[in-house]
């Protein structure tokens, strides 16, 4: 986007990726970690904390152990989802639900309740483009990394789109309502409490995938953005080198969420700043296709270009807008980010121009 628009944008990206862009998924995993965790006595931010604490630590040894723990741990995650998918779908339903998936009032889908909606279901695909962050460590990025976006997408919608409509089969809206744990509740309604509290157990120690996956990629982009920006300078570290002042930037970030904002709070609030810094991404396409047209030169296709681009972008202000009516206050928040993101950002280029001058 530095390219494409101006370097402002570029770092405006690149600080929404270092404040929130990770640090928040970190946080409200590791929230959703301690509300799926079965012991009722550990203080949630606290306990949060520490879990990251942990996984910082365990990305600060060697990059060999980094990957070895993603991917055993998301293997295992995965696992878990099929196997829960399985069950709902063998199992019958232990209330009627047959209003709910016959229901055609399809109004709702232009709902300011559904555009606020959405920016809850976005969460789930905010990993989508985390490997776009780490290709320096890709063998083959140029082949690898359109199957880790396209295949990896699919994946998650697949699984995503099932798991709800295994929460919905099993158990009423009511009692999913501002409920962390739906996994275990689901498990509950169709196996007993026992099972279900084994499986919240394994749902908790699954969801350091998540954390571990954000840890481990968060820290790359604040290590990039020092390779450009003089404020960043001592986060900086050469491409082999594990960027370990970078992961403890991050915890600190994490953990400053995880003690001032609640679980919705922080949703909003990262929400929608992730929203409009990838919408300003998609907005880029167009500008990137003309110079590629001009240039003649060869680039990834984008298949039924716009529609797809359009709808995204539609859909984005959709939510941003809605999200200011009803929560004014994290989009004053996520505002006030922003203002701040420019403070660093001419901090930067006065830094530069000291440097250059002496």
């Amino acid at each position: 986007m530095s390219k494409l628009f101006h370097p402002l944008i570029g770092y405006l990206s690149g600080w929404i990726s270092i404040t929130v862009g990770f640090a928040a998924p970190i946080a409200l995993s590791a929230m959703a970690f301690i509300a799926y965790f079965p012991v009722d006595n550990l203080n949630p931010k606290w306990a949060s904390i520490i879990l990251v604490a942990i996984i910082t630590f365990i990305h600060t040894k060697s990059l060999n152990l980094n990957s070895k723990f993603q991917n055993i741990s998301t293997f295992l995650k995965i696992a878990l989802i099929l196997v829960f998918i399985g069950i709902g779908l063998y199992l019958e339903p232990s209330f009627n639900n047959t209003h709910l998936f016959s229901n055609s009032d399809y109004s709702q889908l232009i709902s300011p309740a559904f555009a606020i909606a959405l920016i809850y279901v976005s969460y789930s695909y905010s990993g989508w483009n985390a490997a776009a962050y780490i290709t320096e460590e890709f063998k083959n990025p140029k082949k690898s990394l359109p199957i880790a976006l396209i295949v990896g997408t699919l994946i998650v919608t697949l699984l995503y789109t099932l798991l709800q409509y295994i929460f919905l089969k099993h158990v009423p809206i009511t009692a999913l309502k501002g409920q962390l744990d739906v996994g275990t509740i689901a498990m509950r309604k169709m196996l007993g409490n026992e099972i279900a509290a084994v499986f919240g157990l394994a749902i908790s120690l699954l969801l350091v995938s998540g954390i571990s996956a954000m840890v481990w990629v968060g820290s790359r982009v604040t290590s990039s953005i020092a390779n450009d920006h003089t404020f960043w300078n001592y986060f900086s570290v050469p491409k082999s080198n594990i960027p370990k002042r970078a992961l403890w930037l991050q915890f600190v970030i994490s953990s400053l969420l995880i003690i001032t904002g609640t679980f919705e709070q922080i949703l909003i609030y990262y929400g929608v700043l992730l929203t409009i810094s990838s919408m300003t991404t998609v907005l880029g396409v167009f500008k990137l296709r003309r110079q590629v047209k001009n240039q003649e030169t060869k680039g990834y296709k984008s298949p039924l270009f716009p529609i797809f681009q359009l709808v995204y972008i539609a859909l984005s202000l959709w939510m941003i807008v809605y999200a200011f009516v009803n929560s004014p206050f994290e989009i004053l928040i996520g505002l006030g980010n922003i203002v701040l993101g420019l403070a660093t950002y001419l901090l930067s280029i006065k830094m530069n121009h000291n440097l250059k001058s002496k």
